[in-house]
């Protein structure tokens, strides 16, 4: 089943996956103030996110408690450099074995997130979504399960 709706996920603590695969910070990175990456797969830990719905429908995404924004297409969290942050976009685009799946995209819309695997190792990037003229429309490593703490 194909769907396509701006989603309506209230303000709370999520799980975010791709797959089976869990997004989020390392828990081993360094102790500066640099913006920290943000990975898919983590480095074997399960990472709650803050999702923040703003007034305008968009969505704050934080990775342990540093907002999330695109930097050289690539996704961080910036723990000093907020206004670098990002509000993101969540749309509904599928729903299949009781698992809803996101596109989760930049608010232009010139970019979302894509779980790769390449010279970045696990990062996530934030690059133009391929999309299809007939399901289903987006590739696996472009669609996220967005799950709350409570299930």
């Amino acid at each position: 089943m194909s769907v396509h709706e701006n989603c309506q996920l209230p303000s709370d603590q999520y799980y975010i996956r791709n797959g089976e695969s869990f997004a989020g910070r390392d828990h081993r990175e360094d102790r500066s103030l640099l913006p920290k990456r943000v990975n898919c797969p983590t480095d074997g830990y399960l990472e709650l996110w803050e999702l923040e719905q703003l007034p305008n429908g968009r969505y704050r995404l934080k990775a342990r408690g540093a907002p999330t924004g695109a930097r050289n297409n690539l996704l961080f969290a910036f723990l000093i450099e907020v206004e670098r942050a990002e509000e993101w976009i969540i749309t509904k685009r599928r729903d299949d074995s009781n698992r809803s799946q996101y596109t989760i995209e930049k608010a232009d819309r010139t970019g979302g997130w894509v779980k790769e695997t390449d010279a970045n190792g696990a990062q996530i990037a934030v690059r133009p979504l391929i999309v299809a003229p007939t399901d289903p429309q987006f590739p696996p490593n472009e669609l996220w399960n967005i799950q709350p703490l409570g299930d």
